[in-house]
């Protein structure tokens, strides 16, 4: 039992410290190289949002407070990627608005996802495919649903 926690406990580390590094080598190129692995998921939140796109509704997507994402789209206002305005209706509301820019380095993100799946399916039987998806929607669940994380 224990020789599985540990090796549990090390694929679910390296595969999401891989994912990040290959991330941030396919962010680092051209001409969105100044964009970090967290502030792209930031846009990805923002575009997601759709009409909700206020601070409060984007940081609960994210799961940071609205301070830490205040200075995210300070830093991503300043790069040129987003664009801030105050609801008409209800002035102590802010909405973040993407640019033209964070379009296409969103669509560039989409695109890496899009390539990795791939990758991912093509190196695996539909039936694994099938079996490592719902093991993976189970852990989405999972993770999801824990509260406290240190308790």
């Amino acid at each position: 039992m224990e020789k599985t926690k540990q090796a549990l406990n090390h694929v679910l580390v390296r595969l999401f410290n891989d994912i990040l590094t290959i991330e941030e080598r396919a962010l680092c190129r051209g001409e969105f190289r100044n964009l970090s692995v967290k502030e792209m998921h930031v846009l990805e939140a923002v575009a997601a949002a759709g009409e909700e796109n206020n601070m409060s509704a984007i940081a609960q997507r994210l799961r940071v407070t609205t301070g830490t994402l205040t200075v995210s789209v300070q830093t991503l206002c300043r790069k040129g990627y987003l664009t801030t305005e105050r609801a008409l209706t209800d002035r102590r509301v802010v909405r973040v608005l993407l640019t033209d820019k964070a379009l296409a380095a969103n669509a560039r993100h989409a695109r890496f996802h899009d390539q990795m799946v791939e990758r991912v399916m093509q190196a695996l039987t539909e039936e694994e495919q099938a079996v490592l998806t719902s093991t993976l929607e189970r852990l989405t669940g999972f993770f999801e649903s824990w509260e406290d994380i240190d308790g």
